[in-house]
């Protein structure tokens, strides 16, 4: 791992990690939790509990996920 920042997006604690193939965002939202996903036009737009937040992706191929709380989108550079 390069570099791991801690960011507020809208509110949202993410934290950004970059290895050299890839950048990862993170967002621990706890089991349970009524969260979604979507990644479109370089854009992750995290929809957790009726908020939304967005946050602007670098350019690459990207792949969201889920598990045990936490939700991301990875991006290959």
């Amino acid at each position: 791992m390069n570099d791991q920042q801690r960011f507020t997006s809208e509110g949202a604690p993410v934290s950004k990690y970059e290895y050299d193939d890839a950048i990862v965002f993170v967002m621990d939202v706890g089991a349970g939790t009524d969260v979604s996903i979507d990644v479109a036009d370089g854009t992750a737009m995290f929809a957790v509990e009726g908020k939304q937040y967005d946050i602007d992706l670098p350019t690459g191929d990207a792949q969201a996920f889920m598990k045990n709380g936490i939700v991301g989108v990875e991006v290959e550079r």
